[in-house]
């Protein structure tokens, strides 16, 4: 997915509502980029969820992930 440039917020939580994770990251205008994140240790295996938001605090992508 192509986002305009800008500075976004991603955040994983836990199919409870739980915050696992939330990382600034910033878009090199528009274009493919990839992100590396390191999930803390105290995960537990399960289904979590996704989201990259917005400066505006909207979400503008979302996806399951499940840890194994």
């Amino acid at each position: 997915f192509n986002l305009p440039e800008g500075n976004y917020t991603l955040r994983i939580t836990d199919i409870l509502g739980r915050q696992t994770l939330v990382q600034s990251i910033v878009n090199i205008k528009g274009s493919q980029q990839t992100e590396n994140i390191q999930l803390p240790a105290s995960v537990q295996k399960g289904m979590y969820l996704i989201k990259v938001m917005d400066k505006a605090d909207k979400p503008v992508y979302s996806k399951k992930m499940l840890v194994q």
